[in-house]
């Protein structure tokens, strides 16, 4: 059963909501929008290090590094760093300004589990009131998103291909 994708509006509620009830709302934030606007997977969210965000001087980068211990199978990529991230990773970094990574447990400061991410990403979106959604509803809404717009910025398939970090063009039709 594929999750499903959130709307512009809705992903502005969702994100509504997080900052008007969540403990954590710059870690919430910055979690949901590497899902809908990075297209990141709940095991690449878990694992990725601020540094992959960063240039060598720590300053937030123009892209987001996904290295291979992060990427599925290993597979490394390069997604353009949204705007709404970077303000997103700003706030985070001013909250949590010594977290290794995005996804840290408040309780203990403890990097989450890819388990941990999925289960915390579904119980967000329903709480939120989103039915039928997952953690992979953000990666769905970025890649079917692209797709549609793909056109408009000279781009094709292939350029979505790359940006999901998919090893086969028919895995990204899928989404669509």
């Amino acid at each position: 059963k594929r999750a499903k994708t959130l709307l512009p509006n809705q992903l502005e509620t969702l994100l509504t909501f997080v900052s008007n009830h969540s403990h954590t709302p710059e870690r919430d934030r910055l979690m949901v929008l590497l899902s809908f606007k990075a297209g990141l997977r709940a095991a690449e969210i878990a694992k990725i290090d601020l540094t992959a965000m960063t240039d060598a001087e720590g300053r937030i980068g123009k892209t987001i590094h996904i290295f291979g211990n992060v990427g599925k199978k290993g597979r490394e990529r390069e997604i353009p760093m949204h705007d709404e991230i970077k303000d997103a990773l700003k706030r985070f970094r001013l909250k949590y300004p010594d977290a290794p990574g995005v996804a840290v447990s408040p309780v203990n400061g403890q990097p989450m589990t890819t388990n941990a991410v999925t289960v915390y990403l579904w119980r967000l979106l329903k709480r939120a009131g989103f039915s039928g959604c997952s953690s992979h509803s953000g990666r769905r809404t970025f890649i079917t998103s692209l797709a549609q717009r793909a056109n408009q910025f000279h781009s094709s398939l292939k350029d979505v291909q790359v940006l999901a970090g998919h090893a086969r063009l028919d895995t990204t039709e899928r989404y669509i």
